[in-house]
């Protein structure tokens, strides 16, 4: 099994900077914090923690439309989450996202804090 860890910070203008772990391809982070770890294929699991401020109560993990994506629920501002890649999916790079609600009372998203995705 080959396990790979990519972290992702981002600041709160949304510029990312990236620490991956020795041995790990190269991902992206952008503005809505994209991350595209390479050689994400069909039946493998996907293992996101989404990290916001202690304070926040729910966050999106998002990816290929297959993942079903949606709401996650956050204790002290994180939350882990295991995602498999159907195998309907298509072969090649896909995105996953992680947004932090920004206020309860605006239903508002941004990129998060921070976000480790493992893919097994």
């Amino acid at each position: 099994m080959n396990t790979r860890v990519i972290t992702i910070l981002v600041t709160a203008l949304g510029a990312g900077v990236l620490a991956a772990a020795a041995g790990s391809p190269v991902a992206h982070a952008q503005g809505e914090i994209d991350v595209e770890p390479l050689g994400v294929k069909a039946g493998q699991s996907v293992t996101i923690t989404l990290t916001c401020a202690s304070t926040t109560g729910k966050g999106i993990i998002d990816g290929p439309t297959s993942f079903g994506g949606g709401e996650v629920a956050l204790t002290n501002g994180a939350a882990t989450v295991t995602r498999t890649v159907p195998a309907t999916t298509p072969k090649g790079d896909h995105l996953v996202m992680g947004y932090c609600e920004d206020d309860p009372d605006t239903a508002g998203y941004t990129a998060t804090d921070g976000m480790t995705i493992t893919v097994t």
